[in-house]
């Protein structure tokens, strides 16, 4: 049993990343209070009490010693809600903008999700299938860019802020072409980890050349409202990167209790078919004693 709970560990773990989870957790609520505290006395602002109960509750999530799946859950939905609603607010103005902002939050949490699952589990359907619903999303994203909004940076009117916008959607189409690895057969993880991770940096890449973008063209905001809406997009960040590798962690607790369960029965079925074997090995025996005695009379 201990070498099959060995090879079941290997082959469908079943906490991957807890540690890790747990101090990421309480890094990102400690760092978001202080950035949400930062940015009011720079800006002259209130703080966003909704942020500072999220990172608190983040905060309280890392430290609190809770169950594997409860702190993965729970900084699932806080960070994915909550990131999504200020980048959604942050961005709001005509519907466009507003979309690609909720279009983005879902490619930033489903995708590298998808991918880390691909890549600890690399039997399972759920990796593949996440992936495909990421990619989804992917195409949707550059495809309310449109063509101009991709390419358009690259013909110098939009300066380097634009050059640079154009540069990161290049950059993640070729990530999600590379993504479709994850398609491979369960012999290979299809350097699905790598993609995954990739898509987290350029998710600050991005948000960090939205907000220069930003900043370039400020004509009509000032700098207290134009610094709020950085700090708001740094904070989504915080909150949305953690909350896919939290789905990841979700996802896979799951296949890893489907694994277990199938090995379970299918450990019970062997189980029973060895007992009905020897149960028919102890009746042929049997048999075959008590047939002794009768053979003996007919010979004598």
């Amino acid at each position: 049993m201990l070498a099959s709970e060995v090879l079941l560990e290997e082959v469908a773990p079943s906490a991957p990343g807890m540690g890790a989870e747990r101090v990421t957790a309480a890094v990102v609520g400690l760092l978001g209070l202080a950035l949400e505290v930062g940015a009011s006395r720079a800006t002259d602002r209130p703080v966003s009490w909704l942020l500072v109960a999220a990172f608190a509750s983040l905060l309280v999530v890392g430290l609190a010693p809770l169950p594997y799946g409860a702190r993965a859950g729970a900084v699932f939905v806080v960070g994915g809600a909550i990131g999504t609603v200020t980048l959604v607010t942050t961005a709001a103005g005509d519907w466009m903008r507003t979309a690609a902002a909720a279009l983005l939050s879902a490619l930033v949490v489903v995708l590298p999700a998808g991918l880390l699952v691909r890549s600890n589990y690399c039997g399972a359907k759920t990796g593949r299938a996440v992936t495909a619903l990421g990619l989804v999303v992917l195409i949707g994203w550059l495809a309310l860019q449109g063509a101009q909004g991709v390419f358009g940076g690259f013909d110098g009117r939009a300066g380097a802020p634009g050059a640079g916008l154009a540069t990161a959607a290049v950059a993640l189409a070729l990530v999600g072409f590379l993504a479709l690895l994850a398609f491979m057969g369960p012999g290979s993880t299809g350097g699905c980890r790598v993609w995954a991770i990739a898509l987290l940096v350029w998710t600050v890449g991005q948000l960090a050349l939205e907000g220069w973008a930003e900043a370039a063209g400020n004509t009509t905001h000032g700098s207290s409202l134009l610094l709020w809406h950085l700090s708001s997009r740094v904070s989504a960040t915080l909150l949305l990167v953690p909350a896919a590798v939290a789905l990841s962690h979700l996802l896979g607790a799951g296949i890893s209790e489907r694994t277990r369960e199938q090995a379970e029965r299918a450990t019970k079925r062997r189980e029973a078919v060895v007992r009905d074997a020897k149960r028919s090995v102890l009746e042929m025996r049997r048999a075959r004693a008590d047939s002794e005695p009768v053979e003996r009379r007919k010979t004598g």
